[in-house]
């Protein structure tokens, strides 16, 4: 098989040209070829389904787009760049002058030679996307618009895969799939997935099982929750939608699950400057991608995200400036070298339960707790006491060891010691 650099190459470069949207043959090709890299089960929800409070749309069928000049000229093309075409527009076929038509035209003054990319899923618009340079030089007179497309009654697709472990619970890996010809913000999280996939599944004695998503955002997620919500809520133990992995930041940014019992929050946040320091930013819902939709209330699954250079902070960001130059495929690659060791710590992370959690156990008879309590014998043996209480009262099943540790204010291994003494005690057992 080929080695992993290769790997990310062949997806990029098989990818990058296709024009994906939330719904559409594009779409599936895609799919199709992440297939061949990691089985995945290919899956569709009818246009129309009912999925929570929204409703899958009509399937987007694009064939040609192209805007002439009264010159000839031709000013937009979706043939050289996806981009050019609004995403999910209508079918048009008419001339206008450029008055009028600048009102469906979209370009980024402030980056003057980037084509932005923009979108309209849920209404009925049309517009071309252009360099501003290009679209200043614009000369008056009527234009042919010609956008050969339409909305039909179809599907919307996303794939799935479980990688069976010792236990039920689950690790939940997501990455959207529906941005055209954008690098860092789309294929860096597909790659990502998929070699972490091919990582993973060479594991010995997996603990958890793990699943992967790739979805159109957003809609995808929502979907996907509307059919396995309830499983997810039953068995996801951690997970994050990742997201933005390459660009020039030599750290990994990761956005904490709203639900604060999420272990990952507390293993990254443990972890964070042994893997060469790694932004932590607390939940918000106001931006981001799927993880507020796996984070909504009625879910509130222990999922995050993880980036390098997050949506929003890199001015190439939603512009044909997010190239596979600007993404960096060996960032890709360190990004799954760090996710790998933060997998490997929810791996080796545990829970333990407290065989006597009625009142405290009585830790003298055990010769765990000095005979003669006064002034001058307090402090004997005071820092191992204390960590024993803290890890009595956390050792609920709940609470993982890094949890305990956050508490106490202190590193897992400093709590190491006290946890096997607890253990040959018999008063605690690791919780599997």
């Amino acid at each position: 098989m080929e080695n992993e650099r290769e790997v990310a190459e062949k997806l990029f470069d098989e990818l990058l040209p296709i024009l994906r949207s939330i719904t559409g043959d594009g779409l599936r090709k895609s799919l199709e070829i992440i297939k061949k890299f990691m089985p995945i089960e290919i899956e569709s929800v009818k246009t129309g389904t009912k999925v929570l409070d929204w409703e899958v749309p009509k399937e987007w069928v694009i064939r040609n787009a192209k805007l002439i000049g009264p010159d000839g000229k031709i000013y937009a093309d979706m043939a050289k760049s996806n981009l050019h075409v609004m995403n999910y527009s209508i079918g048009v076929d008419r001339e206008m002058p450029l008055n009028e038509l600048k009102k469906n035209l979209f370009s980024i003054p402030e980056l003057p030679e980037a084509i932005p990319y923009v979108t309209s899923y849920y209404a009925d618009n049309w517009g071309f996307c252009m360099k501003h340079n290009e679209l200043v030089k614009m000369p008056d007179g009527n234009y042919h618009v010609k956008i050969d497309a339409e909305k039909i009654d179809g599907e919307m697709n996303y794939g799935n895969l479980i990688l069976p472990g010792k236990s039920k619970k689950e690790i939940f890996i997501s990455s959207y799939i529906c941005h055209p010809s954008l690098a860092n913000d789309n294929l860096s999280g597909v790659i990502a997935l998929v070699l972490l996939y091919n990582r993973i599944k060479n594991w010995n004695n997996r603990k958890y099982s793990y699943r992967f998503l790739l979805n159109p955002e957003t809609i995808g997620s929502i979907a996907y929750l509307a059919k396995y919500g309830d499983e997810l809520k039953s068995n996801v133990f951690s997970g994050f939608v990742l997201t933005c992995l390459g660009g020039k930041n030599d750290k990994l940014s990761f956005k904490m699950s709203r639900n604060e019992d999420a272990i990952l929050n507390s293993i990254v946040t443990n972890l964070k400057d042994k893997l060469g320091g790694i932004e932590i930013r607390e939940f918000t819902p106001i931006s981001g991608s799927d993880e507020r939709q796996f984070c909504s209330p009625g879910f509130n699954l222990p999922i995050g995200q993880i980036a390098r250079t997050p949506y929003l902070e890199f001015k190439e960001y939603h512009t044909s400036l997010d190239d596979k130059e600007y993404m960096d495929l060996d960032k890709v690659i360190e990004s799954v070298d760090k996710i790998e060791k933060i997998l490997i710590a929810v791996e080796n992370s545990k829970k333990y339960i407290n065989l006597f959690p009625y009142g405290e156990p009585q830790l003298g008879r055990r010769g765990l707790y000095r005979s003669v309590n006064s002034s001058a014998t307090r402090n004997q043996g005071k820092e191992m006491q204390d960590k024993i209480r803290w890890i009595l009262s956390y050792s609920d099943g709940i609470n993982s060891v890094e949890d305990v540790a956050k508490k106490a204010g202190c590193k897992v291994e400093e709590l190491n010691e006290a946890m096997q003494v607890l253990l040959d005690a018999g008063l605690i057992k690791e919780d599997f």
